[in-house]
């Protein structure tokens, strides 16, 4: 039962997929297609796997610890998202969305089960490139270039994890996880996986596509790419690095460094855009670094890898429902609702910001408090998880500042998925044993000073710095275009094509140029030798006994060089 449930799961949207095509009605029903997963959450036990040797090169599937925690929050997202969308998307293109969406949809759940590299890599791949469908569903221009920028990232990312696979399977037994243990894993590979999920998981220089896709994506799109498929790549570290076990601290120190560098910089240039969403996208750039800096922090203390795997899942959950959450309020707060249905909608939006904030009593508080105890054994990181409360509480203001620059719609859209998302939102942490127990601990009296001081901070710094604009700098705006420093690629790349452009005309003309003078060469060289005339002299004996001595000569002096 439970191998045929874990193998059904991520086939069934395709097969709802492929309904779709034959009857257009179904694109309304596209939550069937999580009906296996959420059948999996209830009857399957954890740490259950199951092997199936006649698909693939011998695909296994399974749900563990990890996978079940993945597994719950991505279920909710894609329902929420699935509802969003029928009230979302219009009706003529509903099929087209219905379709990427489904196969998206089966990528990213065949690839939490996955239990070995090759079909992680390929639900992986399925999911990335569905999911193109899901940024370009719009049509216009911007929609079209965030899709390019996507494409590009993806096909770079691709390449990396294949490399990488291929090198880890020559290095592994099998290809399963279990494989991939304890092995010496080249720095090369390191290096490749660092690239290929940091695309995923929009790590620092690499998260040039999160702007653009998310503000490109409708709402409930924008709801799975940024809760649910962004956490692939942390899953993928997850699944591939060599946590738990001794390796150079370099690596450690890198995803560390890198992780806390994008934290901080994400709000930075987040503080600096207008569009919700974008400024959504640089939170994501911001919080993914925090989980970045979680893996470093376990590459440096493998011994305390199984209580900082907790804290990662515990604050994956946590972005994952807020990111979530957020997307479904921008796009419900942009349909046409009345004005005290407005109203009860911005109050829930603020208490959700105020959760990615950290404020107390609410996930942040404990994705934090959780945080700050597990690696408290290993390094202080308290300063620097402080400033970045601050920092995201900077962020969350900024955000609900620019909702007034949210597009309305005339469209009317039922706030179902959002009441649905913002109550799982407020509960998970006491369903949750472990999760409740730091909660209980956010209750203190302590714990609720050292929550709130933060988020007061923040509303006290950013009501400052809108005085200052105001008064002082009078209205100034210093805007940085979305994907900062897509920019500098761009340029990059432009360069290097005139560069290209120039070495290849280069040489053309020099090939033209030898051209044209070996063909002069040749013209005079049979002009000058005449075959009639150059056998004759060639058959004198004297000619022929000089040009026989001659060779001679060469043939000695030739030995005795060797």
């Amino acid at each position: 039962m439970s191998a045929a449930l874990l193998f059904v799961t991520p086939l069934f949207p395709l097969l709802l997929a492929v309904a779709g095509l034959r009857w257009p009605a179904l694109s309304r029903w596209n939550a069937v297609g999580l009906a296996p997963a959420v059948a999996v959450l209830v009857a399957v036990e954890i740490d259950s796997s199951a092997s199936y040797t006649w698909w693939l090169l011998g695909s296994e599937l399974g749900l563990d610890r990890t996978a079940f925690v993945f597994l719950c929050f991505t279920v909710v997202l894609w329902l929420t998202a699935a509802l969003l969308a029928n009230g979302e998307i219009d009706a003529a293109r509903r099929s087209r969305f219905s379709l990427v969406f489904l196969m998206t949809m089966s990528g990213n759940l065949g690839v939490i089960l996955a239990q070995d590299a090759v079909t992680f890599y390929l639900f992986f791949a399925l999911m990335s490139f569905a999911s193109y469908g899901l940024v370009v569903q719009r049509g216009d221009a911007a929609s079209r270039r965030a899709g390019l920028i996507y494409l590009v990232g993806i096909m770079i990312g691709e390449v990396a994890l294949f490399v990488a696979l291929v090198m880890l399977d020559s290095a592994a037994d099998g290809i399963g996880f279990d494989g991939l243990n304890n092995i010496q894993v080249p720095a090369a590979v390191m290096l490749l996986l660092l690239l290929g999920f940091g695309i995923k998981s929009g790590m620092l220089l690499l998260h040039v596509w999160m702007p653009l896709a998310y503000a490109a994506a409708p709402s409930a799109a924008a709801v799975v790419l940024a809760g649910a498929m962004v956490k692939v790549g942390l899953l993928g570290w997850l699944r591939f690095l060599p946590l738990g076990w001794d390796i150079t601290a370099v690596w450690g120190q890198i995803f560390l460094v890198a992780g806390f560098v994008a934290a901080f910089y994400g709000v930075v240039i987040g503080l600096l855009q207008r569009n919700p969403k974008v400024i959504l996208a640089y939170s994501s750039v911001s919080q993914m670094g925090l989980m970045t800096a979680l893996i470093g922090v376990g590459l440096l203390a493998p011994q305390h890898w199984p209580s900082l795997l907790t804290v990662t899942l515990i604050y994956a959950a946590h972005h994952a429902l807020v990111k979530g959450a957020l997307f479904v309020g921008l796009g419900t707060l942009a349909a046409n609702t009345g004005l005290w249905q407005r109203r009860a909608l911005l109050l829930s939006f603020v208490i959700v910001a105020l959760a990615m904030a950290g404020a107390p009593a609410l996930s942040g508080a404990v994705a934090k408090l959780a945080y700050k105890s597990a690696t408290k054994e290993v390094l202080d990181l308290g300063l620097l998880l402080s400033l970045s409360a601050v920092a995201t509480g900077l962020l969350m203001a900024r955000l609900l500042d620019c909702l007034r620059y949210l597009p309305r719609s005339d469209r009317p859209l039922s706030q179902g998925p959002w009441y649905l998302l913002f109550a799982l939102l407020l509960l998970w942490p006491a369903l949750w044993p472990t999760a409740r127990i730091y909660l209980i601990d956010t209750l203190t009296a302590a714990h609720l000073v050292a929550a709130l001081w933060p988020v007061l901070a923040a509303a006290a710094g950013y009501g400052l710095f809108m005085l200052l604009r105001r008064f002082v700098f009078h209205g100034l705006d210093i805007g940085v275009p979305p994907g900062d420093v897509l920019m500098i690629y761009a340029a990059v790349v432009r360069a290097l094509g005139r560069t290209t452009d120039s070495v290849v005309q280069y040489v053309a003309q020099s090939a033209t140029a030898i051209s044209i003078a070996w063909q002069q060469t040749a013209l005079q060289m049979r002009q000058w030798l005449r075959v009639g005339e150059f056998e004759a002299l060639l058959l004198r004996w004297e000619v022929a006994w000089s040009l026989f001595l001659g060779l001679m000569v060469l043939l000695v002096l030739a030995a005795l060089v060797v």
